[in-house]
């Protein structure tokens, strides 16, 4: 069976077959401070990053709630584990809301890519409007799964001129373009990086 046939009842059955797996693992992932690399690709291969991803691009575009039964199963075996599954196929849901051709750049040459977020600026940011986007440069907070994804969404507030109020946008950026603080030391939720 390929991901791209798999129902909601073949995740879920997937997922509490990992139980035991991610139970073993706890320790190790908790001592990484982020999933295990196998935990990773085995959750790619069960199709669990996928559940709300664009139908269009590989996804299986199950309805919005199965992330939830998801984590549900998962969190059995491994809480952490649980979170970042749940939440990373949140973002593909997210990242199937935007524009074709955002769609495309995420997408398009990788079907497994995967999306983080990061909605908490840590202090001050820039965001300057560009013709063709926006040119960002500070740091952000919290980005569970960050590791092991392509790109990141984050959120910024844009001055546009002549408005009375920054616009909201959640600027997609490649991971590429990014840098990473090695600083998630957590008593909750400790391996989801």
């Amino acid at each position: 069976m390929t991901v791209s046939n798999l129902t909601r009842e073949d995740i879920l059955d997937r997922a509490r077959e990992m139980v035991p797996v991610l139970s073993r693992r706890t320790k190790q992932a908790d001592d990484l401070r982020r999933m295990p690399d196998e935990t990773v690709e085995e959750f790619r291969k069960a199709g669990f990053y996928k559940i709300l991803q664009p139908a269009k691009y590989g996804g299986l575009e199950l309805p919005y709630g199965i992330q939830t039964e998801l984590a549900m199963a998962l969190g059995r075996g491994c809480a952490s584990s649980a979170w970042d599954a749940s939440i990373t196929a949140c973002h593909a849901w997210i990242g199937g809301m935007y524009a074709q051709k955002a769609q495309q750049e995420i997408w398009g040459e990788n079907q497994d890519a995967m999306i983080s977020t990061s909605f908490r600026a840590a202090g001050g940011y820039k965001a300057q409007p560009t013709d063709d986007g926006l040119l960002l440069s500070g740091i952000w907070q919290f980005s569970s799964g960050i590791r092991h994804c392509d790109w990141v969404i984050l959120a910024v507030d844009v001055k546009q001129d002549g408005a009375e109020r920054p616009t909201p946008f959640l600027a997609l950026v490649p991971i590429s373009e990014c840098s990473i603080e090695d600083n998630w030391y957590a008593s909750g939720l400790t391996a989801t990086g």
